[in-house]
């Protein structure tokens, strides 16, 4: 095994997203069935071999997922990529190397300022109909509320069909009613928005924001997963393309 590369000094774990009920556990609440196929930059983020988020590939060497997917320093963060269950299939391969945004910090509620983390991987992607980079959102493009975008992610091992990808249709909301629906944590980061679904669950962070086939936010957090009360919080990429440009060459 390699040794991980640690390029930040982490801190405390980070819980976010709220522990929810076991009959809705799921991810992708409600989502439609998909092969790999259709979305092959959709990867799954593990630790011990078990699913812990999802992610994008966005060049033959990185991932880009949430920083809580990786809260702790270990040696046992990998990516299962090019297939359609995060269980078997495809090609696995180690993270060796974890980078947070500069600044990166959490609150006093414990959520991520800046909630992204680049991966590198020991082993290189080999392109092809299944493991394909995802283009990214310009530096200054902005999704508009009433966006249409597009979530993939996976189900959830007790469901059926079995623990695939699945995917949901949403709209992107205003940030005035985001703040409104998260007033209790006083609102969102400058950073963030909110999308319409509540169908995200806790294993969905670091789920990509697909539109038109440009990748424009990652899933961060939702405060009660099912509940229809409650939204979707993500972080917008194009903030930080910058820094992602400067540190992977993307």
């Amino acid at each position: 095994m390699l040794k991980l590369l640690a390029l930040i000094i982490y801190g405390s774990c980070i819980t976010a997203l709220s522990t929810p009920s076991p009959d809705i556990q799921a991810r992708v609440i409600n989502g439609i069935f998909v092969n790999v196929t259709k979305t092959p930059y959709t990867v799954s983020v593990q630790e011990n071999e078990v699913h812990m988020c999802g992610g994008n590939i966005i060049s033959k060497d990185w991932v880009i997922t949430a920083a809580r997917c990786v809260p702790v320093l270990s040696d046992n963060y990998t990516i299962r990529a090019g297939s359609t269950y995060h269980n078997k299939g495809g090609s696995v391969h180690i993270v060796d190397k974890i980078v947070l945004p500069p600044g990166s910090a959490m609150n006093e509620f414990g959520f991520q300022v800046s909630d992204l983390a680049l991966l590198h991987v020991a082993s290189s992607f080999i392109l092809d109909q299944t493991r394909k980079p995802i283009k990214l959102i310009a530096y200054n493009a902005q999704l508009m509320p009433n966006s249409t975008v597009t979530i993939y992610g996976w189900a959830n091992i007790a469901m059926t069909p079995p623990p695939g990808l699945h995917y949901v249709s949403t709209t992107v909301i205003k940030k005035s009613v985001c703040n409104e629906t998260f007033s209790e944590f006083y609102g969102i980061f400058d950073n963030q928005s909110c999308v319409a679904t509540y169908n995200l669950c806790r294993k969905d962070s670091g789920d990509g924001l697909n539109y038109n086939n440009i990748l424009a936010g990652i899933v961060s957090w939702s405060e009660i997963c099912g509940n229809e009360n409650y939204k979707s919080i993500f972080t917008e990429l194009a903030p930080y393309r910058f820094w992602i440009q400067r540190t992977t060459g993307v």
